[in-house]
């Protein structure tokens, strides 16, 4: 299968699946005609989620297991891998039984924002961050604002914790710096 790569979190051992559900469909729009003729509009890709199971193990089970809940609380943007398969997600579902701190099963559902390649999920990701910095205040310059505090929180929680934390931390801070440069550009 390759390495399983979610944001910061690379799988190993016991935590990587057997299989990964993947696809989509093409969304359609089809119109019946007299006669029994039909025409159908391609409407275009719809992503289904991503989803894996698999068991955390060992003394840093628990941890890894808090990683991830606090990368599905964030709701931000992640980069998937795996093989050759590339997707911009965001953390949809993400359920632990648990058994004990050093043995925990999980299941994982990630919402696919984007796929292919680089160019392709970058795009995606500047959308999602614009659409993000947009949706905090009325304006721009409400928008800025609120992203300036962002961008303070996250420089915080970079230098506040443990590695795990400040690596998520990062990304978010990317995401939220690149925001507020357009936004400064634009305004």
């Amino acid at each position: 299968m390759g390495d399983l790569v979610l944001g910061p979190v690379v799988f190993r051992g016991f935590e990587i699946p057997e299989r990964i559900q993947f696809g989509g469909r093409q969304r359609l729009v089809s119109h019946a005609l007299t006669g029994g003729g039909r025409v159908v509009q391609a409407m275009g890709d719809d992503d289904a989620p991503v989803c894996w199971s698999g068991v955390f193990s060992g003394p840093d089970a628990a941890s890894r297991v808090r990683l991830l809940e606090r990368l599905r609380r964030a709701g931000d943007m992640l980069l998937l891998t795996w093989g050759g398969w590339r997707y911009s997600v965001v953390l949809e579902a993400f359920e632990v039984e648990g058994v004990n701190p050093a043995w925990m099963p999980y299941r994982l559902r990630a919402c696919v924002v984007a796929s292919g390649d680089v160019t392709t999920l970058v795009e995606a990701g500047f959308s999602f961050v614009m659409a993000e910095a947009l949706a905090l205040g009325a304006g721009l310059a409400e928008a800025g604002a609120a992203l300036d505090e962002r961008i303070d929180a996250a420089g915080m929680a970079m230098s506040g914790g443990d590695v795990a934390t400040a690596i998520a931390a990062a990304g978010t801070l990317a995401q939220l710096v690149t925001a507020r440069a357009v936004i400064g550009n634009i305004s």
